[in-house]
């Protein structure tokens, strides 16, 4: 938590320093568009992969209890995805 909040205080001066480098030349627009552009598909895949699950099929026997005589049943297990990189 301490490392994310170290992150997100330092980006208005990143966004800054930014603006204030391709406003002096020292970084092109072009350079800037497609660093933000890359930036928004970095978090666009971190996001889907965090979302991302496996929904195994889990079966249930049926099962009698004194008289009673229970249907089998059927459900599934959502295990998230794990890429290793």
């Amino acid at each position: 938590m301490l490392i994310f909040a170290g992150i997100v205080a330092g980006i208005p001066s990143a966004i800054g320093m930014s603006l204030e480098a391709t406003r002096q030349g020292e970084m092109s627009m072009l350079g800037l568009v497609s660093f933000i552009l890359l930036a928004i598909v970095v978090v666009g895949a971190v996001v889907f992969m965090e979302r991302g699950q496996r929904r195994v099929t889990v079966n249930y026997a049926q099962r009698q209890q004194g008289r009673r005589m229970y249907a089998a049943q059927q459900s599934h297990l959502p295990l998230k995805l794990i890429w290793l990189v």
